[in-house]
């Protein structure tokens, strides 16, 4: 794990609003944890919220913060979750 000091750089170079901040620690704490429920529903509504490009800074961000092993985890779950909507969509036509 990094320093504070450099996490803290890191997410300052990133130049997120206050409420973005924290949505990025809400969103590492969810790979942290192993929650897969609360990982996808916050990449949902970050996309929701500020659009594709900053949901993406926001993982991109979280992907200097965690560890080599939490990330390919947060990454097995999006490709997993992106999955099942193709299903899904696939299913509703």
């Amino acid at each position: 794990m990094l320093s504070s000091k450099l996490q803290a750089s890191i997410i300052k170079s990133y130049k997120f609003t206050r409420e973005q901040k924290l949505w990025l620690m809400k969103y590492v704490e969810s790979i942290t944890r192993r929650d897969p429920k609360l990982f996808i529903k916050l990449l949902n509504e970050s996309d929701d919220r500020w659009g594709t490009e900053t949901a993406l800074r926001i993982h991109e961000a979280a992907s200097y913060l965690l560890s080599r092993k939490d990330m390919e985890w947060g990454n097995r779950v999006a490709e997993v979750a992106i999955q099942l909507l193709r299903l899904e969509n696939q299913l509703e036509r």
